[in-house]
């Protein structure tokens, strides 16, 4: 069920969204897997295609490739792999702006009392692991 998607999400280390570049809907897709891993401030492997490139250009949020090459597909996550910074800074930067990202309006976050931290009280899930409820 998709309430214990986040569960599932939040416990890997790396999101995955590599359309083929077959239409242009493709070219130009911003895929709701996209969408989840961030919610669950899990940086991403991505297709180097303009909508969703741009998102994590501008957010520093993971690493793309071109889909269709399997050594660039392989590079991307050896890169994300190999260097554990690539993954905490993206990690960390998913959760500055992350309802920014969601295009949420301001009544959907919310400062957290104890950190002072943006929480997002409607549609984020925040970093789970399977087995685990928030």
């Amino acid at each position: 069920p998709h309430k214990e998607l986040k569960n599932y999400i939040g416990a890997v280390d790396c999101g995955v969204s590599l359309l083929q570049n077959t239409c242009e809907n493709h070219l130009y897709a911003l895929p709701n897997k996209f969408f989840e891993c961030i919610q669950c401030l899990t940086p991403v492997v991505v297709s180097d295609f303009p909508a969703i490139s741009a998102v994590v250009d501008e957010y520093g949020i993971g690493l793309k490739c071109n889909p269709a090459s399997h050594i660039e597909v392989a590079n991307a996550f050896n890169e994300m792999k190999a260097d554990p910074d690539i993954y905490v800074k993206a990690a960390e930067k998913i959760g500055e702006p992350i309802g920014e990202i969601l295009f949420l309006d301001d009544k959907s976050k919310e400062k957290d009392r104890n950190s002072g931290e943006i929480v997002i009280k409607e549609a984020g899930w925040g970093r789970g692991g399977v087995g685990e409820t928030s």
